[in-house]
């Protein structure tokens, strides 16, 4: 206040007497000059006034709005609150309905209150793994022969989880669901990366198109699980147990798998991607139109096995027994059947190495061998009308005869694919071409 005094002062008496100089003009011009310079400076005061008192008012109204955001967000904040706590109360009732009411009430509040998810999680996975804990009496029969379901409130439990948004998780949060009995669970498009399911049974659950990338397995039972076009990239399976399970369509790029944990299991277009397995025992597995590029299987049974379209580029398949395996051409319908979409396409096994490995009998008409390494590979009897040899080197492939290479023994009669570049095995005399 004791400013703007002052500052008025100035504007009356001193500025005008600084700024207008009594030379050449008479006390009347002088007075009038010195009275506009007054009159300008004082209108300018007024108006800074005016401005400065807007400018205060907004300061107010913001201010003011400010508070009524904050106390707003405090009310809602405490409804949340509220609504939490009676949710989870909900989850104590002995009435069945008011459990299942309680969950998705949780759900609701996941979706309103990002921040309070992860609290959400913890909760709901608390209540299934207190509600459906892990039976004994199953530990000695076959979990795949369970017809058990999980309980309804359970199952309501699961469904929030498997759908909530993982945007919205925190990097820190994890899913603990270790040492449950989950058989024939829904739990369709599931969000469960990362998700710890150790020993927890899964037989016949329901996990097409879930998401379990980086997943905890270990020792756990998905018997007879759907689990097509499931994502499972760098998932640990150690010890699981997937007999009879359906994984058409999964991605395993890069999983962990026992030597032992697909057996039985249904493998057709699933993407096996870089694995790693020794000793791999899957005889008459299922893996048409499977991407195993770049896998690595050692000293593995695949006899029998179904691997027409599979892709096996880059694989390395060292003393594998494939025995009477089927790499041939796959029509249309037995293709689309298997699960696949758009056209058939045609086993490749380019630059995989199968040294040691045997092909007794195996079936590989049309299938692309470009670059594959064959050292001690036995060929015996094996199929080859059609298939694409140019440029590989066969000299030292075990069981390999005349007809073969010329046409003789597949069953339409039509040689192999080779060039200049392809070297053979010596034929014995009676066995060159008769041409």
């Amino acid at each position: 206040m004791l400013g703007f005094v002052a500052l008025s002062l100035a504007v009356v008496i001193v500025i005008p007497w600084l700024l207008v100089s009594p030379e050449d003009l008479t006390k009347e011009q002088l007075l009038e000059a010195r009275n506009g310079i007054r009159s300008t400076l004082l209108q300018a005061i007024a108006g800074l006034a005016v401005g400065s008192g807007a400018i205060v008012a907004w300061r107010k109204l913001q201010d003011e709005r400010e508070a009524g955001v904050k106390q707003r967000e405090l009310e809602r904040e405490g409804q949340i609150t509220d609504r939490l706590t009676h949710a989870i109360d909900q989850l104590g009732s002995e009435k069945l309905q008011v459990r299942i009411g309680g969950m998705f009430a949780l759900e609701r509040i996941a979706r309103d209150s990002a921040r309070d998810q992860d609290a959400i999680v913890e909760v709901l996975t608390a209540f299934v793994r207190e509600q459906a804990p892990l039976r004994p009496e199953l530990d000695n029969r076959s979990h795949e022969d369970t017809d058990a379901r999980p309980p309804a409130d359970v199952q309501a439990a699961l469904t929030v989880l498997a759908r909530r948004a993982p945007d919205n998780d925190s990097p820190n949060l994890e899913l603990h669901l270790n040492d449950c009995s989950l058989a024939n669970a829904v739990l369709f498009d599931a969000a469960l990366e990362g998700a710890w399911l150790h020993r927890t049974c899964l037989a016949k659950a329901g996990l097409a198109r879930a998401h379990l990338n980086d997943a905890r397995l270990i020792s756990s039972h998905l018997e007879g699980a759907d689990l097509r076009n499931a994502e499972l990239r760098k998932a640990d399976l150690t010890s699981v147990h997937l007999q009879g399970a359906n994984l058409t369509g999964a991605d395993l790029t890069e999983a962990k798998v026992p030597h032992d944990a697909l057996r039985g299991a249904k493998l057709n277009h699933a993407n096996l991607q870089r694995i790693q397995i020794g000793n791999a025992h899957w005889p008459s597995a299922s893996l048409v139109g499977a991407t195993l590029d770049g896998a690595a299987i050692f000293e593995g049974d695949l006899t029998a096995a179904h691997l027409q379209g599979a892709s096996l580029v880059g694989a390395r398949l060292q003393s594998v027994n494939l025995d009477g395996a089927r790499m041939d051409f796959i029509n249309e319908l037995d293709w689309q059947m298997s699960g696949g979409n758009g056209q058939p396409r045609r086993t490749s096994l380019r630059g995989a190495d199968l040294r040691g490995s045997t092909l007794r009998r195996a079936n590989l008409c049309f299938a692309d061998l470009r670059g594959v390494v064959v050292d001690g590979t036995d060929f015996t009897e094996a199929d080859l009308g059609g298939a694409d040899l140019r440029g590989v080197d066969l000299s030292r492939a075990l069981g390999l005869t005349a007809p073969q290479i010329h046409g003789g023994t597949t069953w339409f009669n039509a040689p192999p694919i080779v060039d200049e570049e392809t070297k053979l095995p010596p034929f014995p005399l009676d066995e060159e071409d008769p041409e």
